[in-house]
């Protein structure tokens, strides 16, 4: 394995599974090469304040795709979440507890293996190259000596943020957000901070530094202005039945469908429920303001709540949905719905909406669509907004969140160096291109390697929506199953 965060943890857990139900002759041992965090947490999950709460329940983060309770059940054991929605029927945890069950999760999977037969190494040290052959492939880490392995493991999670402004190097400027207490130090008492983006990671790094008290300024600025929804309390209701059976019957019946066709579906469930597709994205649609969109949502979340009961019970059909969709239907939702569907797939919980707002009322936050640049200039940056309107700040921080696109990809960074030498080829839509079915990577001729796989972000343009837990999960355990069913015919070593 090539990474060993969550998706590596998932992919253990599934494989351990599965060797264990199953005739293995001998396990296999897994060599993880993890250079940075450690294994488990990765370095999306690392430790970090406890006002950092994961966007999702705890019931939507088990690492184990067979097993939804799992997290909820480590946190019975380890510790409370530390928030609730209103209703109380949803559970929103820390990310650095949420990094704690992963590393938990990580060393009872290699003592489980251990068990097995098997075992599991962990390098230190990045992977620069791999070159698959017809039956094996050949792992060149940085430093040390090639290794010859049966199957490669894909788990790098996204690639980092862009610096769209090219501050990387000036003095204030903070390209990696996490962990937010540590970039919460690095701003000075009463300055002017400017957060890049105004998604989840920007929610993290403004309300850590709402916590201080000295007179610190934030801004969140981007170039939409759109924040995540709030979540709502779904309860334990109907999850749109009636919209799924007709996303079954559409795709069985149909190979290619459009934008409209879909958005048709979504709005006839929404009748059903009292409102519209229009009147549920009005708030996103009409770029309503930071603060305006909190109170609304908080205040009148029917809207809202009958949207994201759809969008939640589809989970299971995103990949097929996105690879149905004509390509002009594709290109249109990239272009201008990819924001609003994050928005309301990937809402905060409650307490940080509440926060938040306080926050924006006390005139410590505020919230500013339309930057076009940012400058760094002598101890400060200026920022320039539509209309002509400039801000300066004291500090910069880049909360604009993962990134999928591979020509950004460092020189000579694996990713880089699998494009450029044709054993991997980039999808239009960010990542890399795979098999739909099996993640196996594709060539530059659309090929697949066999012993290639992704698990993860890496595989977004083909799957579309694969930064949540529990579709990671799910690819982890596919993925798992196929390598596991050719372990029981030879002594493999598994990488």
């Amino acid at each position: 394995m090539i990474g060993g965060g969550a998706s590596a943890t998932a992919f253990l857990v599934a494989l351990v599974k599965q060797i264990s139900a199953e005739s293995v002759v001998e396990a296999p041992d897994v060599v993880v090469f993890e250079p940075d965090g450690p294994c488990g947490p990765g370095f999306a999950y690392r430790d970090d304040t406890d006002s950092a709460l994961l966007n999702r329940p705890v019931s939507a983060m088990s690492v184990d795709y067979g097993d939804r309770g799992h997290f909820r059940r480590w946190l019975g054991q380890h510790g409370p979440a530390t928030a609730r929605t209103d209703a109380g029927s949803a559970l929103f945890a820390p990310r650095s507890s949420f990094g704690r069950y992963l590393a938990d999760v990580f060393a009872t999977a290699c003592r489980d293996l251990g068990n097995l037969g098997g075992s599991v190494e962990v390098v230190r040290e990045p992977v620069r190259e791999v070159q698959p052959t017809a039956e094996r492939c050949a792992v060149g880490p940085e430093r040390s000596a090639p290794r010859w392995v049966d199957d490669v493991i894909l788990c790098l999670g996204s690639l980092p943020a862009r610096d769209v402004y090219r501050l990387s190097g000036a003095p204030g400027y903070l390209h990696q957000p996490y962990p937010v207490q540590q970039s919460a130090h690095a701003v000075p008492h009463g300055g002017e901070v400017l957060v890049l983006g105004s998604g989840l990671t920007a929610i993290d790094v403004a309300l850590e530094l709402g916590r201080r008290t000295d007179g610190v300024r934030v801004t969140l600025g981007s170039r939409s202005g759109a924040l995540p929804d709030v979540r709502c309390d779904l309860g334990a209701g109907d999850c749109a039945r009636e919209l799924v059976e007709d996303v079954r019957r559409m795709l069985a019946q149909r190979e290619t469908i459009s934008l409209k066709d879909l958005a048709g579906l979504l709005d006839g469930e929404l009748s059903r429920r009292g409102t519209t597709l229009r009147e549920a994205l009005r708030p996103f649609l009409a770029r309503t303001g930071g603060d305006e969109l909190l109170r609304t949502r908080l205040g009148e979340p029917g809207p809202a709540a009958a949207v994201q009961r759809c969008i939640v019970a589809l989970t299971p059909w995103y990949s097929r949905l996105w690879r149905a969709l004509d390509p002009a239907s594709g290109k249109a939702f990239t272009r201008h719905y990819s924001r609003v569907f994050t928005c309301l797939r990937s809402p905060m919980p409650p307490v940080n909406a509440r926060r938040l707002l306080a926050l924006a009322d006390s005139g410590r936050l505020s919230f500013r669509a339309g930057i076009l640049d940012v400058r760094a200039e002598d101890r400060h940056f200026r920022a320039l907004y539509r209309g002509g309107q400039e801000r300066r700040y004291d500090v910069v921080v880049n909360a604009t969140g993962r990134g999928i696109d591979v020509s950004a990809a460092r020189p000579g960074t694996l990713v880089e160096t699998l494009t450029r030498s044709g054993f991997a080829r980039p999808h239009p839509l960010g990542g890399l291109d795979v098999d739909p079915d099996t993640n196996e990577v594709l060539d530059a001729c659309g090929v697949p390697i066999p012993r290639l796989h992704i698990v993860g972000d890496l595989s977004s343009g083909v799957h579309f929506h694969t930064s949540s837990m529990e579709y990671a999960a799910t690819q982890a355990g596919r993925v798992a199953e196929r390598v596991a069913s050719r372990l029981p015919t030879r002594a493999g070593v598994l990488l």
